[in-house]
């Protein structure tokens, strides 16, 4: 038998002998990563569970009320509108209700929209613990796309009104449609959703090897350690 497969026979057996390294390398892997896909999970679930929203109406015109009965009939959305003096005090009392994202609609919103003129809604996310901000992330993107779809509705209303039959034609005259050819078939999949699912297996898979190849290094290096220290590394080879 080879110097090699010696040392190996007699790492193999103290492997065994040890619990505490069994219960270190086969256990508690066995409980954690569980445990941590569990708990993204439920991030997650959380997280794309009901957005609660504050919203402070400083205009006083009909856009203003439009929005918030387009946030307000919105699924998984509850709004709660706040009276505030100014934008601080807002923030203060939506923070206080444990509210997600404060939406404040400023002065002259509705005046901006009857007069062409770009109007500004501004989305305040609260954080009230420094976790992860999942749920206040996904809380934002939810509310910017309720306020993208009205604002896209709003477009089209206006350019009907200037006598053009099709306004998304002239809101968006250049639609792009992405579709993924993959080793000789055509997917109606985008691109960047077939890039994400590579990405994924790529990662995983030398993040695995790595923490092997990793573990295995220091398990040799406190074998050899030890050998030297107990004076049978000798006697071994």
């Amino acid at each position: 038998m080879s110097d090699f497969w010696v040392l190996f026979a007699k790492e193999l057996k103290n492997l065994l002998r040890d619990k505490k390294l069994i219960f270190g390398l086969v256990v508690v892997p066995l409980i954690i990563y569980p445990a941590l896909g569990k708990g993204m999970g439920i991030g997650i679930e959380k997280a794309r569970g009901e957005t609660h929203v504050a919203i402070a109406n400083f205009d006083s015109g009909d856009y203003g009320s439009l929005l918030i009965k387009a946030l307000n009939s919105s699924p998984n959305v509850t709004v709660t509108l706040v009276e505030a003096g100014d934008v601080a005090a807002a923030l203060e009392r939506a923070s206080n209700l444990k509210q997600n994202v404060l939406v404040v609609i400023p002065p002259g919103f509705s005046e901006s929209i009857a007069e062409n003129r770009s109007a500004i809604v501004y989305v305040y996310g609260i954080f009230s613990s420094l976790g992860t901000g999942m749920k206040e992330s996904v809380s934002e993107g939810r509310i910017n796309a309720i306020i993208q779809a009205l604002s896209r509705g709003i477009a089209e209303i206006k350019v009907r009104k200037l006598g053009f039959s099709e306004p998304s034609a002239l809101l968006s005259p250049i639609q792009a449609r992405s579709l993924s050819y993959v080793r000789g078939r055509l997917v109606n999949v985008s691109p960047s959703a077939v890039s994400a699912i590579l990405a994924s297996q790529s990662v995983t898979l030398p993040i695995v090897v790595f923490l092997m190849v990793t573990l295995t290094a220091q398990i040799a290096a406190g074998a050899i350690a030890s050998e030297k220290e107990n004076k049978t590394l000798e006697t071994l080879l």
